[in-house]
Order: structure tokens, then C-alpha cells, then sequence
């Protein structure tokens, strides 16, 4: 942990509509989505701190304009879809750039699911 996200802990606002152990809302009783869940709302920070640090700008939120660390969570959480989209495309970049990784993947999947059906067959069931 970075010297910088140790401090940004420290300035945080913590309202009681946070996720505990910032605020009141508890991940057992009240679960919903953080904001690493994907919220289109949530602006990161830049470079490395924005894995883990941005703004809340939904204007529905009580985070909004407000320094979030991403698990702190609110109620008003919206998925974003374009990252689906994202996602794809870069999967599809990297079967492009490594193709013969993906043929050997392939066939050892295809390998275990063969082995499986084997192992299958071969234990009794029940009698």
C-alpha cells in the first residue's frame, strides 16, 4: 500500500451510507455493488491510484463530488455496459496477438473435459 493511499484514507469522507468499516451500511445485510463493481459514476484518479481511488459524479449519490475509495459503495450504483464492450475487445486483441496460446488452451480444456468423461465412466454409480 502506497504511501499516498495510506494518506487518502485518512482524508476520506466517511458518511453513513458507506460500506463498513467507513460507514454504517453492512455487506451482510444491506449488499449491493461498490464502485469496483464497474459504476459508471466513478471517476478514477490517475495513474496508479486509480485502481483503487476516483470522484463520485452521479448526482443521485451522497458520494457525489466526493473523494471515493473504491469500496466505500452507495446505494445509486450503476453498471457501466460500455465495459462489456471493453472487455471483448481486448480479449480479442490478445487471441489475435497469441494465437498459439489460445489453440494450446483449447486443447488442454478439451483435454480435461475428455478426461473427465473418462473418469466418469469409469466410477460406478450407486448401487
Amino acid at each position: 500500500m502506497s504511501e499516498m493511499h495510506k494518506f487518502l484514507l485518512t482524508i476520506v469522507a466517511r458518511l453513513t451510507t458507506d460500506f463498513e468499516p467507513w460507514g454504517q451500511r453492512s455487506r451482510e445485510t444491506d449488499w449491493g455493488p461498490d464502485c469496483s463493481c464497474g459504476c459508471k459514476h466513478f471517476l478514477p484518479l490517475e495513474g496508479e491510484l486509480r485502481y483503487d481511488w476516483g470522484a463520485c459524479v452521479n448526482p443521485d449519490s451522497p458520494r457525489v463530488g466526493l473523494l471515493t475509495f473504491e469500496h466505500q459503495g452507495c446505494k445509486q450504483f450503476e453498471y457501466d455496459e460500455k465495459l462489456d464492450a471493453e472487455i471483448e475487445t481486448m480479449m480479442q486483441e490478445q487471441r489475435q496477438a497469441n494465437p498459439e496460446f489460445y489453440e494450446r488452451l483449447a486443447r488442454e480444456k478439451e483435454r480435461r473435459a475428455k478426461e473427465s468423461e473418462r473418469t466418469e465412466q469409469d466410477t460406478p454409480g450407486d448401487a
